[in-house]
């Protein structure tokens, strides 16, 4: 932890007295760590520090992918490709009845009680990054990828509602699509 921290320090604040406001989210979420994980080993000043970092963080971190909508798009678009690829293709596969493509099937011999071990499992789940994330709804706010909903609904409303709200996530928050 010491050489964690002096590490951040060293990378933060260079010899001649500046600061690299790029290590803002770095600070922050090893402070979140500190606090949520080592509060027993009684550090000094740990509360006071989140309390300074998390406003900074808060308008940091959604600017490292991109200020403007098109560099916001141009960024998701580079890092999301691989990910984009992979939710695609396995859309395509769960939206079908046809089986004879897809090898993901349950293994009867862990379930003996489930009544069909042979059907195909249709659930994906993905786990990434924060920063893949920020860039996911980035593309979903400025990219058009949703703009086929139904404005009546109000669960879609209230969802576009919370996409143009920017966020701090953290590695616990997730996507459900």
């Amino acid at each position: 932890m010491l050489g964690r921290w002096s590490k951040l320090e060293k990378d933060f604040q260079s010899k001649d007295g500046s600061f690299d406001i790029s290590k803002i989210p770095d600070i922050f979420d090893n402070i979140k760590y500190d606090v949520q994980h080592n509060s027993k080993l009684g550090l000094k000043n740990t509360i006071h520090l989140y309390s300074c970092v998390k406003p900074l963080a808060d308008l940091i971190v959604p600017q490292e992918y991109g200020i403007t909508e098109p560099e916001k798009v141009e960024i998701g678009r580079m890092i999301l490709s691989p990910l984009l690829r992979k939710l695609v293709a396995d859309l395509k596969v769960a939206s079908t009845d046809d089986t004879s493509d897809n090898p993901y099937r349950l293994n009867p011999s862990y379930m003996p009680n489930v009544l069909s071990p042979g059907r195909y499992v249709r659930t994906r789940l993905y786990f990434t990054s924060e920063s893949l994330i920020h860039s996911f709804l980035n593309l979903i706010r400025y990219a058009g990828l949703c703009n086929t909903g139904n404005p009546e609904d109000e669960s879609w409303a209230e969802a576009m509602e919370y996409l143009g709200v920017s966020v701090k996530l953290s590695t616990t928050h997730r996507l459900s699509l």
